[in-house]
């Protein structure tokens, strides 16, 4: 299979003068948006939120966003590599033995919307199949088998292997986002049987170089990690030409206890018998919760993960029992060694009831050791009126009434994306508009529940305008439309437009066209 090279487009606004007198069709939209043909008086390019709107260099416009991301695929920078000088090399898969695949671990300082993974490989002889490469979720420290996202896998046919070691894109459908201080893996393999004479080769340094995460080998179906070897790579971060929805935020807190710590309890890894710590809470409203919030820092040089997750209540502690969807892993090397609230977010916003009790559980994946710690911060006074402190020693919950974790429990905003444009002129006061979206899905978007547009008119909106899918224009990216009624709004020739998204879905926008008459 041939690498998948996807194709770069400007994001673009249109409208149309009321000289035309009738609506800009769904084809003469297309036409502007892909080859700037001009319909109505001028063709606007949309910069960020901060950036003035250039109208094909006949004035200028701003265009406003609310809690939304631009992003430039155009000029795409390296976010997180590792780059040094490899001492050695390991097969992925196709060879004798017993081993079938090879990952590495990493993760990003930031959220990152990543169009491509590089890596540092070259071939051994004439191998004939294709090799993949995906991104993964974590399972304590090693490939969880399953991809942060659909889109998180590229096969690339073992033919454009060079024979000398180079750095090989791998690009994928569309970008896939990664979320901050999260914990990925990089897993490659092949697709043929094991071949001694044909091979795929990835260059490897010794001696635990990157601190941001391991190699993993993946043996006869069961992963090991080596903590003292890093292959090379490259996760590249987009840079611009659409918008696009940020999951989470509009989210608020709904539960906390944030006071003025005064100590703090080790998870697991440090002095003692406690092997995990945790908090009760309690909310008064049902929420949908999104991600979790805990004070902690790290003492010494942890190089394992911490897991976080609410679970259920057993008369007072915790039950061993997470509620679905609430278990997240970050790697130890990304915790500061100051106190600081670090967020544990979740795939998609998971539902918690009110008047239930529940618990924050915090453990590790490491091995006892006294001088690479993990410490929660609390206070020494019973100061949260919904909850314990609870902690587990040799196997059994012990409540702790003379303390409280700090924490915060997030609710899920209802609207993550509002994106209003500023105000176009009319000739004369219009009674009908059209808008026409260039929309690509990274969630799956149900029309007029996920995404919903709107129309202004003498300063009064419209309501919801029915949305309706005119086919993909490009692979995966499709033509939405709606056409509004402005004769019931307020009169006036200044119109705008409006785009929300709902239910903590991720899209992206690479043009919105808008006319009149």
């Amino acid at each position: 299979m041939k690498k998948r090279i996807t194709s770069l487009l400007l994001l673009f606004v249109f409208f149309a003068a009321t000289s035309y007198g009738d609506l800009m069709s769904e084809q003469e939209a297309y036409n502007a948006f892909r080859f700037g043909e001009d319909k109505g008086e001028t063709i606007a390019l949309i910069g960020n939120s901060a950036v003035d709107v250039y109208s094909n260099e006949q004035g200028v416009d701003t265009a406003s966003s609310v809690n939304v991301t631009y992003v430039n695929n155009a000029n795409a920078t390296i976010n997180e590599s590792f780059e040094d000088a490899y001492t050695t090399d390991y097969g992925i898969g196709g060879e004798t033995g017993t081993f079938e695949q090879q990952a590495q671990s990493f993760s990003t300082s930031k959220n990152v919307y990543s169009p491509k993974i590089s890596v540092n490989i070259k071939k051994v002889g004439t191998p004939t199949d294709d090799i993949i490469l995906e991104i993964q979720t974590d399972s304590s420290g090693k490939p969880s088998g399953t991809l942060v996202h659909e889109n998180a896998s590229v096969a690339l046919d073992s033919s454009e292997i060079s024979a000398s070691f180079s750095y090989v894109d791998f690009d994928f459908p569309w970008n896939v986002r990664l979320n901050a201080t999260t914990t990925y893996h990089i897993v490659m393999r092949r697709t043929a049987s094991r071949d001694s004479s044909n091979i795929i080769r990835w260059s490897v340094k010794s001696g635990n170089a990157y601190s941001g995460g391991s190699q993993n080998e993946r043996n006869s179906g069961t992963w090991s990690t080596d903590t003292n070897i890093d292959f090379n790579f490259k996760v590249y971060e987009a840079a611009g030409n659409y918008y696009v929805s940020e999951r989470n935020a509009g989210d608020t807190v709904e539960e906390s206890f944030l006071n003025t710590y005064a100590t703090g309890f080790s998870v697991d890894g440090g002095p003692g018998n406690a092997e995990e710590q945790g908090q009760e809470f309690e909310l008064s409203s049902a929420i949908d919760c999104s991600k979790l919030s805990v004070q902690i820092k790290k003492e010494g040089l942890p190089t394992d993960n911490i897991i976080v997750e609410i679970q259920t209540d057993s008369s007072g502690k915790p039950s061993g029992t997470p509620v679905t969807g609430t278990t997240v892993t970050k790697a130890a090397t990304l915790i500061s060694t100051s106190y600081s609230y670090v967020d544990f977010e979740f795939a998609s916003p998971v539902s918690l009831s009110a008047s239930t009790k529940y618990h924050i559980v915090m453990r590790r994946s490491g091995s006892k050791d006294g001088f690479k710690i993990i410490r929660w911060s609390a206070v020494n006074t019973d100061s949260y009126a919904d909850g314990d402190k609870t902690e587990k020693r040799q196997g059994s919950w012990v409540t702790e009434s003379g303390y409280d974790h700090n924490f915060k429990v997030w609710e899920a905003g209802s609207t993550e994306v509002q994106l209003i444009s500023e105000g176009f002129t009319a000739k004369s006061v219009p009674d009908d508009a059209k808008i026409i979206i260039f929309e690509e899905d990274i969630h799956n978007i149900t029309l007029n529940t996920d995404i919903k547009a709107y129309i202004r008119r003498g300063g009064e909106w419209s309501s919801a305008l029915t949305l309706s899918d005119f086919g993909d224009y490009d692979d995966g990216r499709r033509i939405l439309s709606a056409t509004a009624d402005l004769s019931t709004l307020t009169s006036g020739t200044e119109l705008e437009y409006k785009i929300e998204v709902f239910n903590n879905d991720d899209l992206k926008i690479h043009g919105v066209g808008l006319s009149w008459e």
